[in-house]
Protein backbone atom coordinates (compact mmCIF):
# COMPACT_ATOMS: atom_id res chain seq x y z
CA UNK A 1 0.00 0.00 0.00
CA UNK A 2 2.94 2.37 0.88
CA UNK A 3 5.01 1.85 -2.25
CA UNK A 4 1.86 2.60 -3.85
CA UNK A 5 1.40 5.87 -2.08
CA UNK A 6 4.94 7.07 -2.74
CA UNK A 7 5.82 5.56 -5.81
CA UNK A 8 9.01 3.26 -5.36
CA UNK A 9 10.24 0.83 -2.88
CA UNK A 10 13.07 3.34 -3.02
CA UNK A 11 11.27 6.65 -2.00
CA UNK A 12 10.01 4.57 0.73
CA UNK A 13 13.03 3.55 1.97
CA UNK A 14 13.80 7.22 2.21
CA UNK A 15 11.05 8.41 3.89
CA UNK A 16 11.22 5.92 6.62
CA UNK A 17 15.31 5.85 6.80
CA UNK A 18 16.08 2.47 5.75
CA UNK A 19 18.10 0.64 3.00
CA UNK A 20 16.25 -0.04 -0.51
CA UNK A 21 17.38 -3.94 -0.03
CA UNK A 22 15.39 -3.50 3.66
CA UNK A 23 12.16 -2.72 2.29
CA UNK A 24 12.43 -5.09 -1.11
CA UNK A 25 13.36 -7.74 1.90
CA UNK A 26 10.58 -6.69 3.82
CA UNK A 27 8.27 -7.14 0.80
CA UNK A 28 9.20 -10.53 -0.40
CA UNK A 29 7.14 -13.41 1.21
CA UNK A 30 10.03 -15.53 2.44
CA UNK A 31 12.05 -12.12 3.62
CA UNK A 32 12.96 -11.04 7.11
CA UNK A 33 10.56 -8.91 9.06
CA UNK A 34 10.93 -5.29 10.48
CA UNK A 35 11.91 -4.53 13.82
CA UNK A 36 8.95 -3.46 15.96
CA UNK A 37 10.21 0.17 15.58
CA UNK A 38 10.45 0.44 11.96
CA UNK A 39 7.02 -1.59 11.74
CA UNK A 40 5.94 1.19 14.11
CA UNK A 41 7.00 3.81 12.08
CA UNK A 42 5.64 1.86 8.96
CA UNK A 43 1.81 1.75 10.50
CA UNK A 44 2.02 5.37 11.69
CA UNK A 45 2.79 6.47 7.93
CA UNK A 46 0.05 4.02 6.15
CA UNK A 47 -2.49 5.67 8.83
CA UNK A 48 -1.64 9.28 7.60
CA UNK A 49 -2.13 8.13 4.06
CA UNK A 50 -5.46 5.77 4.54
CA UNK A 51 -6.50 5.17 8.01
CA UNK A 52 -9.08 3.27 6.73
CA UNK A 53 -7.43 1.28 4.36
CA UNK A 54 -4.68 0.61 7.12
CA UNK A 55 -7.07 -0.28 9.61
CA UNK A 56 -8.58 -2.98 7.15
CA UNK A 57 -5.48 -4.47 6.61
CA UNK A 58 -4.73 -4.55 10.26
CA UNK A 59 -7.95 -6.38 11.40
CA UNK A 60 -7.89 -8.88 8.46
CA UNK A 61 -3.69 -9.65 9.73
CA UNK A 62 -4.96 -9.79 13.45
CA UNK A 63 -8.15 -12.09 12.67
CA UNK A 64 -5.78 -14.33 10.35
CA UNK A 65 -3.31 -14.61 13.44
CA UNK A 66 -6.28 -15.29 15.65
CA UNK A 67 -7.15 -17.76 13.81
CA UNK A 68 -3.62 -19.37 13.53
CA UNK A 69 -3.25 -19.06 17.05
CA UNK A 70 -7.07 -20.81 17.95
CA UNK A 71 -5.67 -23.93 15.93
CA UNK A 72 -2.65 -24.34 18.05
CA UNK A 73 -4.54 -24.01 21.10
CA UNK A 74 -6.76 -26.65 20.24
CA UNK A 75 -4.05 -29.13 19.17
CA UNK A 76 -1.70 -28.61 22.53
CA UNK A 77 -4.74 -27.71 25.12
CA UNK A 78 -7.32 -29.98 23.36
Amino acid sequence: MLVEEFESKSELSKILGVSHAAVIDWLNSDGSHPSNRNLERIIKLALESDARGTLGELRGDLMYHRTLFEGIEDTYEG
